[in-house]
């Protein structure tokens, strides 16, 4: 009797850790980067990021970039489709970038509600 109930708390374990993990990657970074078009002298942060569970409908991700000007930082909020598998998220253009200093953003997975289902952090270097 005593191996039954520690099989069935383990199984149950097992489903909850399932449950959590899925919870808490919805998305995941795939690329990181910066645009430098030299040809009208602008830079952007780009962001690229990979669904890996279902997101809800509604949601949106809030991406806030540090803002190389210093300052308050450059918020994007976009709103997330069923049918991206693929989401990019560039900034707006970028002054005063200097070469091998690390710059950091934060991203917020939201749900309609304002729930917050998944938070990121990262850093571009230039």
């Amino acid at each position: 009797m005593r191996k039954h109930w520690i099989v069935i708390a383990a199984a149950a374990g097992l489903m909850l850790s399932a449950c959590q993990r899925q919870a808490e990657n919805l998305v995941e970074v795939t690329g990181h980067l910066f645009v430098f078009n030299y040809r009208v002298a602008s830079a952007t942060y780009l962001l690229t990021l990979k669904k890996t569970g279902p997101i809800p409908d509604g949601s949106v991700i809030i991406a806030e970039f540090e803002n190389p000007q210093g300052g308050d930082p450059l918020v994007l909020n976009q709103k997330i489709y069923p049918i991206d598998d693929k989401i990019a998220l560039q900034s707006e253009n970028l002054h005063c970038v200097r070469k091998d200093r690390p710059y950091s953003v934060s991203v917020r997975l939201v749900d309609k509600d304002g729930k917050v289902l998944q938070e990121l952090k990262t850093q571009f270097r230039s």
